[in-house]
């Protein structure tokens, strides 16, 4: 009975562990962070923090101690079971063709970009998925119950709450168990508060954690950031096709409240970067976390094509050409951005630092966290703070002979403040250097064309040029 939803989430994964053998890491330091806390918990603040997101800490433990590439596989079978649980409630609201929710969750671009490495959104969107198959079976409890740990794994969990409380009171004011369902809304909250009183004897500990000032962000956008860049987090097969079901899930309460959470979250976040509000950075992949509510949407789109507009042959080779755009978007957006070659250029120039240097009883400093991810270590990670150069440029002078730094001029500039310069100036003697191009080996044979040099053509080919690096291995004497 489920067999073709078991071929649609074969083939879809097939994607993401091609993903996985191409690139080393998504190259962004949040995961390299996480990846770090939950392997190495040495205090509380690396599992029950606000930035940590204990939804996130807790359940990776076990993989955790199996190494950054089990954290990896055990995220994929999170977007997995995320995938499988949408196709669950598809199967309620559009039984013929249910199917479809599972490449239309999984092959979305913003949520194959964090798929495969250690971020928080895809264990949002199982969460989120779980609770919506729990109301979709008339479980209403249950679904309160689920989503009030939300805030657990990611911020945007506060504004859903927030929603579910307005949307469901009128309700709560004529319904027993409405009233309940309120009731449970801040259950997670609860829940969260009384382990951290009970782990560090700080009632104040959430607010003491918390990573973000009111108006901390360097960033800002325009009102309009995430409607321009909305065909690139979702893709355009799921975008033609959650635009056709707007409409038809209006009118039914489980795709409206999709529909309502989805638009809800993009004014929060519009809000945050276009006012430079708590640390936003206009990222794609904080709507990773709405992946299955979009794709419930767009299975309703489907729903309707089929039924009401072109009639089930036509309907079929449109979602099959929509689905193969979908898919090519997701794929040359992750395995053609530059950054996320980056972890791959910190693993090489960890093997050279190995083969070069005994690492073992000295210092390692890297100035790229993913230094610590491949070194399997963090015994480094708290000597270099992430801040100012007038801050940096003096811890550098305090490590002692024999440590061994791992920097490169992107994340040790942009994130340490710290050049080349500033070691060598310090005592430090470069072991090795070299200038690399950030990016796939397809990329650096596409720029050898002359009509790609410009770079004008690769917003169309859903591509990103190659980037420059410069790392280097130092010692200090």
């Amino acid at each position: 009975m489920h067999a073709p939803a078991l071929i649609a989430l074969l083939a879809s994964l097939a994607l993401y562990l091609l993903v996985l053998a191409l690139i080393a890491g998504i190259g962004d330091q949040d995961a390299a962070l996480h990846a770090l806390y939950t392997r190495f918990p040495a205090e509380p603040s690396r599992l029950l923090s606000v930035w940590s997101r204990p939804l996130f800490a807790i359940p990776y433990l076990l993989p955790a101690q199996l190494g950054y590439p089990a954290m990896r596989v055990f995220t994929v079978l999170v977007c997995a079971a995320a995938a499988w649980l949408t196709y669950l409630i598809a199967r309620k609201i559009a039984p013929r063709g249910a199917w479809i929710a599972i490449p239309l969750v999984l092959l979305q671009p913003s949520l194959l970009a964090v798929g495969t490495d250690t971020m928080t959104e895809p264990i949002f969107a199982l969460a989120l998925a779980a609770g919506l198959l729990a109301l979709a079976r008339d479980r209403l409890l249950i679904a309160a119950a689920i989503w009030s740990f939300l805030p657990l794994a990611r911020p945007e969990g506060l504004p859903i709450l927030g929603l579910l409380g307005l949307l469901w009171l009128p309700r709560a004011v004529r319904e027993r168990r409405f009233r309940a369902a309120v009731a449970l809304l801040p259950l997670g909250l609860v829940v969260w508060e009384v382990v951290c009183v009970i782990v560090t004897r700080d009632p104040l500990y959430l607010v003491h954690t918390f990573p973000w000032t009111v108006g901390s962000s360097p960033a800002h956008g325009t009102v309009l950031h995430y409607v321009h860049r909305w065909p690139a987090i979702v893709g355009w097969g799921v975008l033609v096709l959650s635009l056709v079901g707007v409409w038809p899930s209006w009118r039914q309460p489980l795709l409206r409240l999709c529909i309502i959470m989805v638009a809800a979250i993009v004014l929060v976040h519009t809000y945050l970067f276009a006012f430079g509000k708590m640390g936003s950075w206009g990222f794609d992949r904080y709507f990773a976390t709405l992946a299955p509510a979009n794709a419930l949407v767009a299975v309703a789109g489907v729903g309707w094509l089929d039924l009401r507009v072109i009639g089930p042959r036509l309907t079929n080779r449109l979602v099959a050409l929509l689905l193969a755009l979908e898919a090519w978007q997701a794929f040359t957006m992750v395995v053609f951005q530059p950054m996320n070659y980056l972890a791959g250029a910190t693993r090489d120039a960890l093997r050279v630092a190995e083969r070069q240097l005994d690492l073992r009883g000295r210092t390692f400093v890297s100035t790229d966290h993913f230094g610590y991810v491949f070194f399997d270590d963090d015994s480094g990670s708290r000597l270099l703070p992430v801040a100012t150069h007038d801050v940096t440029a003096p811890a550098v002078a305090r490590f002692p002979r024999g440590t061994v730094v791992l920097w490169d001029d992107m994340i040790g500039d942009w994130w340490f403040h710290l050049s080349l310069d500033d070691f060598t100036s310090r005592g430090y003697r470069v072991l090795w250097s070299r200038e690399k191009l950030l990016g796939s080996r397809f990329a650096e044979e596409l720029e050898r064309i002359p009509l790609l040099r410009n770079g004008r053509l690769y917003p169309w080919l859903g591509m990103s040029p190659t980037r420059p690096v410069h790392q280097a291995l130092l010692v200090r004497e």
